[in-house]
């Protein structure tokens, strides 16, 4: 009786237990039919009505909080970070790197749950996000609304030809090849006193004259290397003697010369230098009260080749420039049209040339020392061991104005390859002063 006693109430717990397991399963199955007739249906309009009381029950649910708190002096209600909550939605990066950061403290309650209120807006409500953060879009400039234009370029404001057909014959170009020569010329016509020693070798007379002079530069500079100086020297006055019963008229300045010099530059003054210089007269000159001619054209004609070294110095103002050619190799070339006359220009007689072999120094310079005021010099240097030839040209211009100008001649020389005089004397000098007309172009 107690073992059947025993089963019955065995069988009885089994049965009761899967009444209950059943009965768990059909209430477990009917609760959701339950739930969804017994849910009330909202409309779209209640939605966001709730949505908003959420959102305002938990900004509300921060201010009771933030209000029960207490606050210490690093952390009050003018922190920064309290404007995130309360501003326009906004993503911050930070709040995402806060909530997620590993070294973010426990006792930190106003990153964490700043950072969850952040958080539980842009998960949930991401449609409601307006700006972004500074690192990507600043909410509080302005500039980024406005319409950026860019700038037109020139080149699309021209038409284009797209149907023409590019030809060169049509095209007008000029080509202008760079120009290493310079021109320089200056003319004048004066009238002058003059002063002829008695020795003077191409003889003269102290006198009232008047004076031609023609000056021409060409110079030809590639501004690298070479250099090609070209100087024409033109002179010639006569002069009215009441003394002289055998010549009305009779020259007393007649000078022909030509100058061409050849430079390659050595380094910054110093040139290796070729120069040539070329003199004669244009006509007949005589001595007062004589029939015998004392010069005449290519009686005498000398010309000088010179090899050597050319020093060069020109200021950048260009009030003093110097050229100094020194050339120990010169050959010196005679020439006496007239035979008669080649004793009294070093030839011999019944010769009309003469080669000599020597060295030369010549010397030009040009100084400014005021506006108005310029000196011009020559100093010219040849000796074939055996005689010496020096000439010293001195000029001194003083203008007036741009077309009047008064000009000093000084004209020390000294040769002694020609007869002397009862004198004795090598020494010759001439002078003159005039007051003219003086153009330069």
């Amino acid at each position: 009786m107690q073992k059947l006693s025993l089963t019955l109430q065995i069988m009885y717990t089994r049965l009761m237990n899967m009444n209950r397991l059943i009965l768990g399963v059909l209430l477990f199955a009917w609760f959701p039919f339950y739930s969804a007739a017994q849910a009330p249906v909202r409309t779209e309009k209640q939605k966001i009505e709730r949505i908003g009381k959420i959102y305002s029950d938990s900004l509300q649910q921060l201010k009771t909080l933030y209000n029960d708190w207490k606050y210490e002096e690093a952390d009050t209600l003018s922190n920064p970070y309290y404007f995130r909550l309360f501003a326009s939605p906004t993503f911050y990066e930070k709040a995402v790197k806060e909530l997620f950061s590993l070294s973010t403290l426990e006792d930190d309650y106003r990153a964490i749950l700043e950072s969850k209120a952040l958080i539980s807006v842009y998960a949930q409500r991401p449609w409601l996000i307006q700006n972004l953060n500074d690192t990507i879009r600043s909410s509080t400039s302005s500039s980024y609304e406005q319409i950026i234009k860019p700038n037109v370029q020139l080149s699309k404001q021209v038409e284009e030809k797209t149907n023409e057909e590019f030809n060169l014959q049509n095209l007008d170009i000029v080509v202008h090849r760079p120009s290493f020569w310079t021109f320089r010329a200056n003319v004048s016509f004066q009238l002058m006193q003059n002063y002829v020693s008695d020795n003077w070798y191409k003889g003269g007379e102290s006198n009232h004259s008047f004076l031609t002079t023609l000056n021409v530069q060409a110079n030809f500079d590639n501004k690298q290397k070479i250099t090609f100086n070209n100087y024409l020297e033109m002179k010639f006055g006569l002069q009215s003697s009441n003394s002289d019963t055998e010549h009305r008229y009779k020259t007393n300045t007649d000078l022909l010369r030509l100058t061409n010099e050849l430079g390659i530059k050595a380094s910054k003054h110093w040139y290796y230098s070729a120069m040539l210089q070329s003199w004669t007269q244009f006509y007949r000159s005589y001595k007062k009260n004589e029939k015998r001619v004392r010069s005449d054209f290519m009686s005498p004609f000398e010309g000088l080749f010179t090899l050597g070294m050319k020093y060069s110095l020109h200021t950048k103002n260009n009030r003093f420039n110097v050229n100094a050619n020194l050339s120990p190799f010169a050959c010196d070339f005679k020439y006496v049209s007239r035979m008669g006359l080649a004793p009294s220009f070093g030839v011999k007689p019944n010769h009309h040339t003469r080669f000599d072999y020597g060295s030369n120094i010549t010397i030009t310079a040009k100084w400014t020392p005021w506006k108005n005021v310029t000196w011009d010099s020559r100093l010219f240097y040849y000796t074939n061991y055996k005689y010496a030839q020096i000439e010293w040209e001195n000029t001194i211009y003083l203008r007036i104005n741009r077309f009047l100008s008064t000009k000093l001649f000084l004209y020390p020389r000294f040769d002694d390859n020609v007869r002397r005089k009862d004198s004795g004397s090598y020494f010759q000098f001439k002078e003159f002063l005039s007051v003219g007309i003086d153009y330069s172009f």
